[in-house]
């Protein structure tokens, strides 16, 4: 009896090691495919998106000098001065952006111009014209508190600022 008992003892000792065993094996393809896999892809997209915007950035700055040398161009043909200018690609809105600002005089007076182009579609988002003689009236600081607000947003993504109603281009 103490033979078999020994027998039935040693069966379920198998039995249980065998049971571990697949546990164990079960654990870790549920670990394999439910944990290492996602972090794995969620790595490899993160990668993919920083390199992207990187060969963006680089793209953008290509662009944006193209376009600051074909505007010196036009503004000295037309005996105006452009100021130093900013490039960014902004990856929120996928922009390249060129700000800038130029100056200019005529008889009489001398005017600022500032602008943001998005070199991408070469569409001018945010324009700013003024004579510097009015640069202390009511309606030139309103516009410029606009214009400033907008290359905020553009720049950097900054939306809470305060609306101001749109004037009309000067």
């Amino acid at each position: 009896m103490k033979e078999k008992t020994k027998t039935i003892c040693v069966k379920n000792w198998f039995k249980i090691i065998i049971a571990l065993v697949i546990l164990l094996i079960g654990i870790s393809v549920f670990y394999y495919l439910v944990i290492f896999i996602p972090e794995k892809e969620q790595t490899r997209q993160k990668q993919e998106k920083e390199e992207t915007i990187a060969r963006k950035k680089i793209e953008c700055l290509k662009i944006a000098k193209e376009k600051h040398k074909e505007l010196v161009e036009e503004y000295e043909s037309l005996g105006r001065t452009l100021i130093t200018p900013i490039y960014k690609y902004n990856e929120n809105l996928d922009y390249c952006l060129y700000i800038n600002e130029g100056f200019f005089s005529l008889p009489g007076d001398s005017y600022f111009h500032k602008f943001i182009i998005d070199c991408y579609t070469n569409e001018t988002l945010a324009e700013l014209r003024y004579a510097v003689s009015r640069k202390a009236d009511e309606e030139v600081k309103k516009r410029m508190e606009q214009y400033d607000n907008k290359v905020l947003f553009y720049l950097y993504g900054i939306t809470d600022l305060p609306s101001l109603p749109e004037l009309p281009k000067e």
